[in-house]
């Protein structure tokens, strides 16, 4: 699994913690917490796995941070995501004393990465109208948006021409190049995923084309199913490649081990490369 514009993985993991870590009771030792502190990328729909603390962490001299608690956690992570904001994923059993500890040791490697993050490219906050820029294959396109009794889409000397019925209406625009996009995945991604699980000598698993934010492709053994963001589309082909590899090596190994990362650098040697663009990149290869 490849997450989306947080690779390489900043995050620092600690191996699962005995049971002995009883279960805070959040709602009783942080009841300031409201859903209008959530920060803008939280929605209402996923409080009741997050917890976002503001107050708290600063009477810490901690930064503000998400915490998301999961049954299914083994161990601890910290991430800073592509908009600099620090997201916590732990389980449930950890205490928060546990955590804020955690966090207090690499408070220095967290300043880091948060600054590193203001320095990367961003993209303007999106209108899906005339002037906005859409990458595709790792090259930058501007989109124009012209009246057409027919939906389509040209791509021609820079430009992503998308034809609607309404110029002037971004929702349509947005449906519209969306569902352009997932289609030109499918069919540029469909044969290079069958070309390199021939080379990697797998049976070509099954692909499906997501709308994915957080993560660039996934993989599911059991199913021989490969999923890829839409997004992947933006990037180069060469990264394109090295995330279509990445995936396929999980249907051997679905963990990142030592044997996990030969078999990916045996089909794709400057993986750490590919690695370094997508985390560079993230916030220029999306939607919104």
């Amino acid at each position: 699994m490849l997450p989306a514009g947080r690779y390489p993985a900043s995050s620092f993991v600690v191996p699962g913690l005995s049971s002995r870590w009883a279960c805070d009771n959040l709602g009783k030792l942080h009841c300031g917490f409201s859903i209008k502190r959530m920060p803008p990328q939280v929605s209402a729909a996923q409080c009741n796995c997050m917890v976002y603390y503001a107050a708290m962490a600063k009477k810490k001299n901690l930064p503000d941070y998400i915490l998301r608690r999961t049954s299914r956690r083994r161990s601890v992570a910290i991430m800073v995501l592509p908009d600099g904001t620090l997201e916590v994923r732990a389980p449930k059993r950890v205490s928060i004393g546990f955590i804020e500890t955690f966090l207090h040791e690499r408070l220095e490697w967290i300043k880091q990465k948060q600054k590193e993050r203001e320095t990367r490219p961003q993209l303007p906050k999106r209108t899906w109208l005339d002037g906005d820029v859409f990458y595709i294959n790792g090259v930058p396109h501007t989109l124009v948006v012209k009246e057409s009794s027919r939906i389509s889409v040209e791509v021609a000397d820079g430009e992503l021409i998308l034809f609607q019925t309404d110029p002037t209406n971004a929702t349509r625009a947005r449906h519209n190049l969306m569902q352009w996009y997932k289609d030109q995945a499918l069919h540029d991604f469909k044969p290079r995923l069958a070309r390199l699980a021939n080379a990697m000598e797998e049976k070509v698993p099954n692909l499906e084309i997501t709308n994915a934010k957080q993560r660039w492709g996934s993989c599911q053994a059991k199913k021989r199913m490969v999923r890829l963001s839409v997004r992947l589309l933006m990037a180069p082909k060469d990264v394109q490649d090295y995330v279509i590899v990445h995936e396929l090596a999980h249907l051997k190994h679905m963990d990142h081990s030592r044997d996990f990362w030969n078999r990916v650098a045996t089909f794709c040697r400057h993986y750490k490369a590919m690695e370094e663009k997508l985390s560079h990149n993230a916030q220029l290869w999306r939607f919104d």
